[in-house]
């Protein structure tokens, strides 16, 4: 069970103790007081209404087969190992190639978190790379605890391993039937939770070091940014030094996705928090899907 999961669980039954000690119908103050802010962790989200219908896209599996394999290289610069999984499409390559998404993980994610995702993409004729970042997983998680685990050390790190994966792309050390196949000019960057947030960072969003000089994380190679449960005005971004006029440099395609439950680590704000990055970005394509 990942972290982020046993947190949600956890959350869960706090909310029925909320119930038993402060009555189903037990209002909610509208000030931000230590208590109240407590109070807001244990209540359920107001319901939320959208009127009309969408077209969901792709949402059947896809024509290819899939192919995985899965190795371990060092990063040079961080000198850690990184576990890295990569699927593939089986069958007929397209003259351009597959596009390709990289993938970043949640704080205190299994490597098989986010295998459903991974494999409906690559049968839609992508190839996904997820690098495992063995300093935020679930074992560093338990080895540290999750707020050792999540630091703004540990992103740079990410940032690094990310770009490693670039990297073993380009020179065909992921292997040549890899290389071959995939169209390295369209590649994509995808992250749930620390995954979005560090995303967020390679789009763009400056991070300083305790002098306050600007770290360079951003990568001009990728196309289009991917975020599910991003942070905004929250706990998460604040740790990292992400501010909102910060948010305005991402000006490349972003797609923001959350729930109007996804209330973890918000400290009161809710899934309030994970609409901030679609309205702060100064992209001309951003969306968000809740």
């Amino acid at each position: 069970m990942s972290v982020d999961r046993l947190f949600s669980k956890s959350l869960s039954l706090g909310r029925r103790l909320s119930n038993v000690l402060l009555g189903e119908d037990a209002p909610v103050s509208g000030s931000d007081g230590p208590f109240d802010t407590l109070r807001s962790l244990f209540q359920a989200p107001p319901e939320n209404s959208s009127e009309g219908s969408h077209e969901l896209y792709k949402k059947d599996v896809g024509p290819f087969l899939v192919d995985r394999f899965h190795r371990t290289f060092r990063d040079r610069k961080s000198g850690r190992e990184v576990p890295i999984t990569v699927h593939f499409p089986r069958g007929t390559t397209p003259e351009e190639g597959f596009p390709v998404v990289i993938l970043s993980p949640g704080l205190g994610a299994h490597p098989q978190a986010s295998r459903y995702l991974e494999t409906h993409l690559t049968g839609h004729g992508y190839i996904v790379i997820c690098p495992s970042h063995l300093g935020s997983d679930w074992t560093a998680c338990l080895r540290r605890s999750p707020l050792g685990a999540f630091s703004k050390k540990e992103l740079v790190i990410r940032v690094s391993e990310i770009e490693l994966a670039l990297e073993l792309l380009d020179t065909g050390k992921l292997g040549e039937h890899i290389h071959k196949r995939a169209n390295s000019d369209r590649v994509a960057l995808m992250g749930h939770s620390f995954g979005a947030l560090t995303a967020q960072a390679v789009a763009g969003v400056p991070v300083h070091d305790p002098n306050g000089t600007e770290i360079p994380l951003m990568n001009p190679r990728f196309r289009a940014f991917i975020g599910m449960s991003p942070y905004g005005e929250a706990f998460p971004a604040q740790r990292l030094g992400m501010t909102r006029d910060g948010y305005a440099k991402i000006r490349r395609p972003v797609l923001f996705v959350s729930g109007d439950r996804d209330d973890l680590w918000t400290l009161g704000r809710g899934s309030r928090t994970h609409l901030d990055p679609f309205h702060w970005v100064d992209s001309l394509e951003r969306y968000h899907l809740l």
